[in-house]
């Protein structure tokens, strides 16, 4: 018993510990799968990074080609286009200013700031300088232009270089991240799948252990009733017998009125001898013959009839031979099972006891033509279930439904390799 209840506590051990496992599996791959949404966003963000960066040089470019165009050509169109490009660099300084969270990132945006407001600057001074005094003042107050923008793409593509510095780090990251959490994932779930198997192996185990117990208990109770009804055979009737012959003997030698009740005795002990023998054969009803099956259902459709004061045959095509006496005594209580309740619950006119032998299985059927046993099904529910556990405990199945016309089919289907 102790053993039984540690088995028993192993087993249950061992699913809620594959469930927890599967919980943080699952836990696990969402957590991934959140970090994954974060490396994609992380993702988005470098590239509007980027493209703001490179949106900027595009701007400042536009501010220049549009004051030298003015220079050249002192057609007052470029100063309104001059103003439009302005505003487009001081909204992408400012569009940065709100994407570059990075420290490295932000020093040089503040350079790049610094480098733009410069440029800016000197290049209204251009511009004042064409209107007061034409080329020759523009020489004057242009300076070093190309360096100014030269050092400004080299702080941008420090900017744009950081930033995919950072990409790679968190890709690395996420995919290093990724390679620890599918090992985990992996070895979790297996773990899992190992676990899970190992106590479904030891519940098959327990099921068929508790199946073999059962057919021991059943063999055990079916073995002890036919001792007692041997025992009463063989001993009990034996000596009823024998006073039952003395009390005879003994009659024949009285005078009346002695006479008389000496009969009365002899009369009684053998009702008590009938009496004894019907209860030997509940006993033991399946002699231990192989063919001790069909003679017991013979004798069991004859007292259904006779009890029963209705038509109950017995119908065996073919002899069926059961060599081993506790499935031939289970086949017969189902069979009996059947016919009872039959009898409490059916009122049926007709009842018949087939047993059929066939190419793969040995079927017993029970037939009645009553009321049927489905719309009575909670007084009857435990008859069945007896009968389901007697087919299921000798390696059969059982099945109950209805006639093809009315009335209730009990089947227990035998397979042949049962009895090999």
């Amino acid at each position: 018993m102790k053993f039984e209840k540690v088995y028993r506590r192993a087993i249950i051990s061992g699913f809620w510990v594959a469930l927890v496992v599967l919980a943080m599996v699952g836990i696990m791959s969402y957590r991934s799968a959140m970090e994954y949404t974060k490396a994609a966003q992380s993702v988005k963000h470098t590239y509007r990074v980027l493209n703001a960066v490179k949106s900027c040089i595009s701007n400042l470019v536009s501010v220049e080609s549009e004051v030298r165009g003015y220079a050249i050509t002192s057609d007052e169109r470029y100063l309104g286009l001059f103003d439009i490009a302005e505003g487009d660099v001081k909204r992408g300084l400012i569009e940065l200013q709100g994407l570059i969270i990075d420290p490295i990132s932000v020093k040089y945006l503040a350079e790049l700031e610094t480098l733009t407001v410069s440029r800016l600057s000197r290049l209204k001074l251009t511009l004042e300088a064409v209107q007061t005094g034409g080329i020759n003042e523009v020489r004057k107050v242009a300076g070093p232009g190309k360096d100014l923008m030269d050092e400004f793409r080299r702080i941008a593509s420090l900017i744009e270089n950081r930033q995919l510095q950072l990409l790679k780090e968190r890709d690395d990251h996420e995919a290093a991240q990724s390679r620890r959490n599918l090992v985990v994932v992996a070895l979790a779930s297996t773990f899992a799948v190992v676990l899970l198997i190992v106590s479904m192996g030891l519940l098959e185990q327990q099921l068929k252990r508790r199946d073999v117990l059962e057919r021991e208990v059943l063999e055990i109770s079916e073995r002890e009733q036919r001792r007692i009804g041997q025992d009463l055979h063989d001993g009990v009737c034996q000596q009823l017998t024998g006073i039952a012959l003395l009390s005879r003997s003994l009659s024949s030698k009285l005078e009346n009125p002695l006479a008389a009740e000496a009969a009365d005795i002899v009369h009684w002990i053998n009702e008590c001898i009938e009496q004894t023998r019907q209860v030997t054969r509940g006993l033991h009803p399946v002699p231990s013959d192989p063919a001790g099956l069909m003679q017991a259902l013979r004798e069991l459709a004859e007292n259904v009839g006779t009890m029963g004061k209705l038509s109950c045959q017995f119908i065996c095509p073919r002899a069926v031979a059961i060599p081993d006496p506790h499935v031939a005594t289970n086949l017969y209580r189902i069979a009996q099972e059947a016919t009872q309740n039959a009898l409490r619950h059916a009122a049926p006119e007709k009842i018949e006891i087939r047993l059929i032998y066939g190419d793969e299985s040995i079927q017993l059927k029970v037939a009645d033509n009553g009321s049927g046993l489905v719309k009575n099904q909670k007084s009857n529910g435990m008859g069945l279930e007896i009968m389901a556990h007697r087919a299921q405990a000798i390696g059969g199945s059982l099945e109950v439904h209805p006639g093809a016309v009315r009335g209730t089919v009990v089947t227990c289907t035998l397979p042949l390799k049962v009895l090999s």
